[in-house]
Formats: C-alpha cells, structure tokens, sequence
C-alpha cells in the first residue's frame, strides 16, 4: 500500500491535471465560439445586405407578383419585400423628413422588390450574374446595391476567419504540449510502479489500462469544467449583447460543447498513452534519472 505522502501528490497531481485540461478546453472552446459568432454573424450581415429592383412604371401587379413568387422560389433569395409607390414615399418623406409632394406634382417614385440574398451568393461574382438574370424581365427598371459594401463585409469577415484560424493552430500546439508534460509529470511518480509490474510479468495492456481509464475520466472531468466555463461566459455576453446569440443556432452550440468533450477526452487519452508508453519502454538505470 501506498504512503500517505505519495497518495496526496498522486491526488494533487491528478487535480492539477484536471485544471490544466480544463483551461484548455476552455480556451479551445472560446475560440470556437468566437469561429462560431463570427460564421454565423458573417452569415447574419451577408444575409442582410439590401438590394433593389426598381419596377418600371407600367408593370402591372399580375406581373409583380408573378415576378415577385419567381425570386422568392429561387435558390439565391432568402426574402423578398414589395414596396409599392406609395410605401416608398412614406419611406423617403420618414427618412428625409421633408414633404416629398410638396416639391413635385406627383409621385415619381418607383415602386420595388427588396430582396435580401442566401449568405452563399451574397459576393461579387453571384450578384453579377444574379443582376443579368433580374435585368431580363420586361419589368425591371434598375438593379441597385451598395458595391462597396458588399466587397468590404468579404474582406473583413475573410481576414477575422484567417486570424481566428491561425490562433486556434497555435493554441492547440501549445496546448497539446502543456497537457502531454503534465500528465508525463503525473505517471512519472509512478515509474517505479509500472517497473514492478513489469518484472512479475505483466503485459504492456494491463499496466496501460488503468492510467488510460485515467485520463479518460480526467479528460471528461477537465472538459465539463472548462464547459461549465464556458457557459457563464456565454451567459455574461449573453446579458450584455443579446442581439448576437439570437442570431445563433442552439443545436451549433451543442454541437460546439460535444466537440469540446471530445476534445478532452482525445487529448487526455492521448497525452497519457504516449506517456505511459515512454516508461514502459524505459531502461531501469533511467528511471532514476
């Protein structure tokens, strides 16, 4: 039987092991909640670029709404909205906050569609082709979207994807390597243990088996901690900026905390195996060094 002394560092080690993992998970999982806020806002503003087709004066309301039902079928819409002349004074006179008529005699705005595009063709070389294909009904007067900005929200959104992506590699990197030593500092107290197991003949399995059960409760415990973390900082962004997690699907967010246990399960699991291995291999002369 173990002395007192070796089962507390044995315990302190095991804890200290926990912690480790569970700052990693943490670590890992935020970033990937950051990937995930930033798709799906990505998403969210690509979806809500507007674009205008503005009607011809003599477009008669069988051939709107028979045009209106064409896009909203296609695969490029997300939604459509008709603005009729009259709407769209009340838009403009509300937002200029002038009287429109009072300068003219009538009504010359034109009525339109605003329609808002699927996140996968809201870049420049869809919405070039999807212009050429509104621009062929007989009554469509002008295709209008703001080109600057659809060019800007790409380029961002493509350089905070880069930047989130190399950081993640390089956490992970580190990290792995933080959890290996760890745990290698953890089983190395236990060298002794693993030698004499060996001399009465123990097989590589058995001895392996119960540190590898090891790091598997280990990895599921540091990852519950770290997702336990997780959540209050969820719920902290929560209280301050609600509108980003409405934009945000709870079953991504499941999947985000499976991909975390996982994760620490993997790496734990991991990290013991080839720390196991190193002394199970080792000569007896080196497991005093």
């Amino acid at each position: 039987m173990s002395d007192p002394y070796t089962r507390r560092r044995t315990q302190s080690t095991s804890v200290t092991t926990v912690i480790s993992l569970s700052l990693l998970i943490f670590m890992l999982g935020f970033l990937g909640f950051m990937v995930l806020c930033a798709k799906t806002v990505s998403e969210y503003f690509k979806e809500n670029i507007p674009f205008q087709v503005y009607l011809k004066d003599d477009a008669k309301d069988a051939d709107i709404h028979r045009f209106q039902k064409s896009l909203e079928t296609s695969a490029f819409v997300k939604s459509t909205e008709f603005i009729s002349k009259e709407q769209a004074l009340e838009i403009y006179e509300r937002d200029v906050g002038e009287p429109f008529m009072q300068l003219l005699q009538e009504n010359v705005l034109p009525a339109s569609i605003d329609i808002h595009l699927n996140a996968a063709y809201a870049n420049a070389d869809s919405i070039e082709w999807i212009q050429q294909e509104i621009m062929q009904e007989s009554i469509v007067k002008e295709f209008r979207y703001v080109e600057n900005l659809v060019s800007k929200v790409n380029d961002n959104l493509g350089k905070i994807s880069l930047i989130f992506l190399c950081g993640i590699s390089l956490l992970a990197l580190i990290a792995v390597a933080l959890i290996y030593y760890t745990i290698r500092l953890a089983i190395y107290s236990k060298r002794f243990l693993i030698r004499t197991m060996q001399l009465v003949g123990a097989t590589h399995g058995f001895i392996s088996r119960p540190f590898l059960w090891s790091g598997i409760l280990q990895g599921i415990f540091g990852a519950i901690l770290g997702i336990g973390m997780l959540v209050g900082v969820i719920y902290l962004v929560n209280r301050e900026i609600p509108e980003l997690l409405k934009v945000l699907d709870s079953v991504l967010f499941a999947s985000l905390f499976a991909l975390m246990l996982l994760a620490g399960i993997v790496i734990s699991l991991a990290s013991t195996f080839f720390a196991v291995r190193k002394y199970l291999r080792i000569k007896t002369d080196d497991l005093y060094n």
